[in-house]
């Protein structure tokens, strides 16, 4: 049998208790349907300082299939499709250096936040990004960096191996967790942050890196929140 048809069996039993959706807080007001569009092809050998000019906070960094990546949920399926691995830009509010750096997670590590050049390690990638005013920065950060603090402590594979994620809707701060794939944690990461992808939202609750840059959103009143 095949093994991501044998895993995906195995987990069934368990996806409604370990995989939960909280309440998705929609901004009324702002009604229009949200998909990333491609800002840069960029080169994994070219000069690192360089990525710095062209992301900003909330970029959407995907590596395409075919090309080794920094690691990804092979198991569950997260190197499918037309994209491999995923990432997505943060920014650290007590760097003054203003470096850019990337949350991902990687089957052995868990969730972690890294720069873009141990991430890419010197293969291109793509990045994309959704329209402006629709990612709340600070936010976006706090959840990133609570969540790599959470897997350092306690990661325990069941994200990578059985595709039992962590909560894809997160409102608060106690609501953050550890346990994603390198896609997951990018929805995760955009819900906290502003925007609640359709994908994240259904009873499933898997997301893989081509949902990230093929699939739809609407912004949610996270974005208003300090």
């Amino acid at each position: 049998m095949n093994l991501r048809i044998l895993l995906l069996i195995i987990a069934l039993p368990y996806v409604g208790g370990c995989c939960w959706t909280t309440d998705r807080q929609l901004d009324e007001e702002f009604p229009e349907k949200l998909q990333v569009r491609l800002k840069a092809h960029l080169k994994g050998t070219q000069d690192s300082k360089s990525y710095d000019k062209l992301v900003t906070a909330g970029d959407i960094i995907v590596f395409r299939s075919g090309e080794l990546t920094s690691g990804g949920s092979f198991m569950w399926g997260a190197a499918s499709g037309d994209h491999s691995h995923a990432a997505i830009v943060v920014s650290r509010p007590d760097d003054p250096s203003g470096t850019p750096r990337v949350l991902t997670a990687r089957s052995n590590d868990g969730v972690l936040v890294e720069s873009i050049p141990k991430c890419s390690q010197g293969r291109d990638f793509y990045v994309y990004s959704f329209p402006e005013e629709t990612i709340n920065p600070d936010r976006l950060a706090r959840f990133a960096f609570q969540a790599a603090t959470k897997g350092t402590l306690d990661y325990d594979y069941s994200s990578a191996f059985l595709g039992l994620n962590s909560s894809l809707t997160p409102n608060s701060n106690n609501e953050i967790s550890d346990e994603y794939t390198c896609a997951t944690v990018v929805a995760a990461a955009l819900h906290f942050s502003g925007i609640s992808l359709d994908r994240a939202y259904c009873w499933w609750q898997h997301v893989s890196p081509d949902d990230l840059i093929y699939g739809f959103g609407l912004r949610n009143q996270n974005y208003k929140k300090k």
